[in-house]
């Protein structure tokens, strides 16, 4: 079986031409940038330098904002992990399903189902760590804030 042979690539068809016209490789090559001589009708467009501007303003106050580290996902993953944080040592213990149950609502209610009173304590067991998570999550960008601000 004969070998199909390959089709030239529009820019080598085009340099092919332009050296049969007597012109060098490097003419051929420079003219290819330049595009045809033919008139073609012109259409209005935004140029390419006004959009890449348009994509490249995103900004949060003022600055640019980094792509690989957003602060706002970082604090509100380490405000669910502060909910789940307490639940998980009771999950993981080696106690029956019904008494792990018991355990996750008496820390999210107050409420123990065993001895039927509320238990303020336990309340602030299961909620006391995300009370404070979200207390410091929110002051943090107002500190660093304020520290920018003096500098």
């Amino acid at each position: 079986m004969a070998k199909k042979k390959r089709s030239l690539s529009a820019y080598n068809r085009h340099v092919q031409r332009e050296m049969k016209k007597g012109k060098s490789m490097k003419q051929a090559a420079s003219s290819w940038k330049k595009g045809s001589s033919k008139s073609k009708p012109k259409r209005s467009r935004i140029s390419r330098r006004s959009v890449t501007r348009r994509v490249s303003r995103v900004t949060k106050g003022g600055r640019k904002v980094a792509r690989g580290f957003n602060q706002q996902k970082l604090f509100r993953l380490a405000r669910l992990a502060a909910l789940l944080g307490p639940h998980a040592g009771v999950w993981l213990s080696s106690a029956d399903p019904m008494t792990k149950a018991a355990e996750s609502v008496k820390m999210l209610s107050g409420f123990d189902m065993k001895t039927g009173q509320f238990n303020f304590q336990s309340l602030v067991q299961g909620y006391g760590p995300v009370l404070a998570t979200t207390a410091v999550t929110a002051l943090i960008p107002k500190i660093n804030g304020l520290l920018k601000g003096l500098m």
